[in-house]
């Protein structure tokens, strides 16, 4: 029997994000791409377009022509609540502008969001991991060398606004809302030329979301990090 991939998926331990160019390519920069371990809660709702359901009956009453027809995928919707009010992961999902300090290297210390006059954010790539889990412990499955495995979710072309936030006597969740599409430009292996091989030689995930088993867990760092040049 072939090595078994049916998993569970169990909490959501890291958040990646890259800046996309208006043509939905992943835009290379230093300050192009971020990664939070923040992430409360992601919720995901699948979009459909409306069905197809076409009948037609005869004189006497009687059903004598019929035609039904799933709606097909047509985004992602998505929500996120992070536990940090973190001004660059902001600037990077929303747009904006960051203020930063004149003299201590340019660090961030202020946030303001665009204004209604500002065009759209071209939108960016964004991924999710999860842990693969077995049963009672997390997964090790031999396809990843028996390391400890990930759900790896992927949105290549998410778009977000600001979301309610609560300030009270508890902690602010810094809530976003968004939405995912299809995107034909993404690299097949992904905006930081990290995804596998094998997932490279079948195109990629260039649908509204894709998802796929990763021993890699990106560490965050509280700081921009640098997205590369495109690699086919």
């Amino acid at each position: 029997m072939a090595d078994p991939t049916c998993f569970g998926s169990l909490q959501v331990c890291a958040t990646r994000v890259a800046a996309l160019a208006a043509n939905g390519e992943p835009d290379p920069g230093a300050d192009n791409g971020y990664v939070s371990d923040a992430l409360i809660q992601a919720d995901v709702t699948i979009t459909l377009d409306s069905d197809v359901d076409l009948s037609k009956k005869n004189g006497c009453g009687a059903l004598c022509q019929s035609f039904f027809e799933q709606g097909a995928i047509k985004r992602a919707d998505v929500t996120a609540t992070f536990c940090e009010l973190d001004l660059q992961l902001g600037s990077l999902l929303v747009g904006g502008e960051l203020r930063r300090t004149s003299g201590g290297g340019g660090v961030p210390f202020g946030w303001q969001v665009p204004t209604a006059a500002e065009a759209q954010q071209s939108g960016v790539c964004l991924e999710f991991w999860t842990k693969a889990w077995d049963g009672n412990q997390q997964a090790a499955p031999a396809v990843l060398s028996s390391a400890a495995g990930y759900w790896h979710w992927v949105f290549p072309l998410a778009k977000f606004q600001l979301d309610k936030m609560t300030l009270q006597n508890d902690f602010l969740e810094f809530a976003l809302k968004g939405f995912s599409t299809e995107n034909a430009q993404m690299s097949s292996r992904g905006p930081f030329n990290d995804w596998p091989a094998d997932l490279g030689t079948g195109g990629g995930i260039t649908s509204s979301v894709g998802i796929f088993l990763d021993a890699n867990l990106p560490t965050a760092d509280c700081d921009f990090i640098s997205v590369p040049a495109v690699v086919s």
